[in-house]
């Protein structure tokens, strides 16, 4: 990518031309909108769901894209319901959500935003080809948590439009396309660089251009180690996650192959599969701390506090509040384990630490199941050394929604000890947790099982039964990271 006439500056290609003249023929309306101006003058802070953080989850972060068309291949789907879409993305696992608003060539529109925005809880970020400062107050006032700003439209004048957005409580994901366009990101110190793959002459689609990241990587710029990256455009295969993994990216926006896939949380699996980390037998909120104060909480996902007594890791639930509040401000999702509690005791115990996510070891796993409310999240406990991951009843399976877990673990749960693999079958369409006698050295094996999306660790990063060890846990997270690059 060292070609001078990269670093040239390029023209705007005809087809860009001609979507961004359309979007001037809106500007005069709001320009003398007086909400619009007034909105200029007024800076505030960074919005709810920010935009940057939910993309630097371990492992390639996924922007789920509401788009219905495109000037080049015309209509993609018919999406009746983008707000019903947008909620099957944030259950699949996106990271964010972006929308297309352009009516010309893509047929979305400012509506579809505002309906996604009020239905689930994902950073939005718009998509649009933003030519004046205007457009943003407009973006602002539509609900939107982040806008795109691409080099080809805006230029030189990209660090105006970023101070305009952050004044707005904007973050902007900045579009560049090579190394004039770089240069230029870079010299703005744009926080979220996006490189996109199309070329808009033809709208052929090159990988190499990804290596874009790399010309800036090398580059002497301080700032590089903090940008984050997104690779835009013409992702379908797992193949292409993995390249944009070992290339740097922290995210992809992809459109097309979501919204033709009758599955997006299965084409999600398949493509960027983020392997769940859950570290159980949690008792002290000062190892959460030292978690959060070597930035360890951002590569694990849940966190469990065992409600059973004959556990030696057992925590009072009338002692666990302060515990979970400090999991969830580090950003990791609180699991309380349950094998004897009663239904009723369960159900009160959930209602007053507002919780998500429950474990359940209990006999009756099934009734529990059934009679717990839909939006609470249940990781159900299944013994995998007695091949029951066989013989898991179809009634069972049948009672799971699509955020529920199975968790295969060992006769006896907690005590280290590790099990055949060869017992292992997959269970179709099931998110599938593996447990039992984990460690930093033998955890790949057991996420490279077929249909495994997660494990569970708790002696193998403990120093003694509910005593933590922090050196452990950072060995764990980092192989698993390791397995995901493989």
């Amino acid at each position: 990518m060292n070609n001078k006439s990269k670093q040239e500056k390029p023209g705007m290609h005809a087809v860009l031309a001609e979507l961004v003249d359309f979007k001037r023929l809106g500007l005069a309306a709001l320009l003398a909108d007086a909400d619009c101006q007034q909105r200029l003058q007024t800076k505030v802070e960074l919005k709810s769901r920010p935009f940057a953080k939910a993309l630097l989850a371990d492992g390639l972060s996924v922007i789920a894209e509401i788009k219905r068309a495109s000037p080049s291949k015309g209509k993609m789907a018919t999406i009746d319901c983008p707000a019903k879409l947008a909620k099957s993305y944030q259950e699949a696992g996106a990271s964010a959500i972006s929308v297309l608003t352009c009516e010309k060539g893509f047929l979305g529109s400012n509506a579809d935003l505002i309906a996604v925005r009020n239905s689930c809880e994902l950073p939005i970020l718009r998509k649009d080809f933003i030519c004046d400062p205007i457009q943003l107050a407009e973006t602002q006032r539509m609900g939107a948590h982040a806008v795109l700003l691409m080099v080809s439209v805006v230029g030189e004048r990209l660090s105006e439009f970023l101070s305009c957005a952050e004044n707005l409580g904007l973050e902007a994901l900045v579009e560049v396309k090579d190394e004039y366009e770089l240069n230029i990101a870079k010299q703005s110190c744009a926080p979220i660089i996006g490189i996109n793959s199309r070329d808009l002459n033809d709208f052929s689609v090159d990988d190499d251009r990804f290596s874009l990241i790399d010309f800036f990587k090398d580059s002497e710029d301080e700032k590089s180690d903090k940008t984050i990256w997104v690779a835009e455009s013409g992702f379908s295969s797992p193949k292409q996650a993995k390249a944009a993994i070992k290339h740097g990216f922290n995210a992809a926006l992809v459109g097309e192959a979501l919204v033709k896939t009758n599955s997006p949380k299965k084409w999600m699996m398949d493509f960027a599969p983020k392997k769940i980390t859950k570290i159980c037998g949690m008792r002290s909120v000062s190892v959460v701390n030292d978690l959060v104060g070597l930035g360890i909480n951002k590569q694990i996902d849940f966190c469990g506090i065992i409600w059973e007594p004959s556990s030696k890791r057992y925590l009072p639930p009338e002692r666990s509040k302060e515990l979970i509040e400090a999991i969830r401000n580090a950003g990791i999702e609180p699991v309380v384990v349950i094998q004897s509690m009663q239904l009723d005791d369960l159900k009160y115990w959930i209602n007053t630490y507002n919780l998500t996510t429950v474990q359940l070891h209990h006999p009756d796993i099934h009734h529990y199941r059934k009679l717990l409310a839909q939006d609470i999240r249940c990781i159900v406990a299944c013994s995998l050394e007695t091949q029951e991951s066989e013989n898991i009843s179809k009634s069972l399976l049948n009672s799971l929604f699509e955020k529920d877990w199975i968790l295969l673990d060992s006769k006896n749960p907690g005590s280290g000890n590790t099990f055949n693999y060869d017992l292992y079958k997959p269970l179709a369409a099931v998110n599938t947790m593996i447990a039992g006698g984990l460690t930093a050295e033998n955890v790949s094996q057991a996420l490279l099982l077929p249909g495994v999306n997660g494990v569970d660790v708790v002696s193998g990063v403990e120093q003694a039964p509910g005593d933590i060890s922090i050196d452990k846990v950072l060995s764990f997270v980092k192989s698993v990271g390791e397995t995901q690059l493989n």
